[in-house]
C-alpha cells in the first residue's frame, strides 16, 4: 500500500485504522468480491486515467494543448493526486492478480483488500472534499461521480457514496 501523509499503512493487525472507513467483508451478501466485478475494474481505469492526464501535465512544457480538466497547480494537491493514484494502481494490480485466479483467495489477503478499499475510501472522501470546490464546475461534477462510483462498486457503505455524492449539492 502505497503511504499517504495523513494515513497510515494498511494494518492487519490493530483493530482501528486512522483515516480508514471501516469496511465489513462483502457488505452486501449478494455481492460478489471486487475482483470478480467488471465495474470496479471499469471505475478504476477511469479513476487512473484522469489522474495520470494530471500526474504528467509538465506546466513549464505546456504540451501545445491547454492543461488537463483536472490539473490545479497547487503542490498540495499534485502530492495528493500522486499518492492516490499510486494507491489506486496498486489496488487495480492486486484486485487484477486476485482476478486472474479460479480459486478464493485466503482470508488474510481478503481482509488486505478490504484494508485497501477503506483507506482509499477515506482518502477519495478526503480528496473530494479538500478540491471539489477549486476544480471547475463541470470537472468537479465528474471526479465526484467517479469517486462515488467507485465506492458504490467496491461495495463501500453507503453513508460514504452519500457524503462523496452530497459534494454536488455542496453538503
Amino acid at each position: 500500500m502505497a503511504k499517504r501523509k495523513h494515513s497510515a499503512p494498511a494494518d492487519l493487525g490493530s483493530e482501528t485504522q486512522p483515516n480508514a472507513i471501516p469496511v465489513e467483508p462483502f457488505l452486501l451478501p449478494d455481492l460478489a468480491p471486487p475482483w470478480r466485478r467488471d465495474e470496479v475494474f471499469h471505475n478504476l481505469a477511469v479513476l487512473i486515467t484522469a489522474f495520470e492526464e494530471v500526474e504528467r501535465y509538465d506546466p513549464h512544457r505546456q504540451h501545445n494543448q491547454p492543461p488537463p480538466s483536472l490539473w490545479l497547480n497547487h503542490a498540495a494537491y499534485r502530492a495528493d493526486v500522486k499518492d492516490l493514484l499510486g494507491e489506486l494502481r496498486e489496488l487495480n494490480k492486486a484486485l487484477r492478480d486476485l482476478a486472474g485466479k479460479d480459486k478464493e483467495p485466503p482470508k488474510a489477503v481478503a481482509k488486505k483488500i478490504d484494508a485497501t478499499l477503506s483507506v482509499l475510501g477515506a482518502g477519495g472522501r478526503k480528496f473530494v472534499e479538500s478540491y471539489a470546490d477549486l476544480l471547475g464546475k463541470g470537472a468537479a461534477a465528474l471526479t465526484i461521480g467517479a469517486v462515488a462510483g467507485f465506492l458504490a462498486s467496491a461495495g463501500l457503505p453507503r453513508e460514504l457514496v452519500d457524503a462523496v455524492w452530497g459534494r454536488l449539492r455542496g453538503k
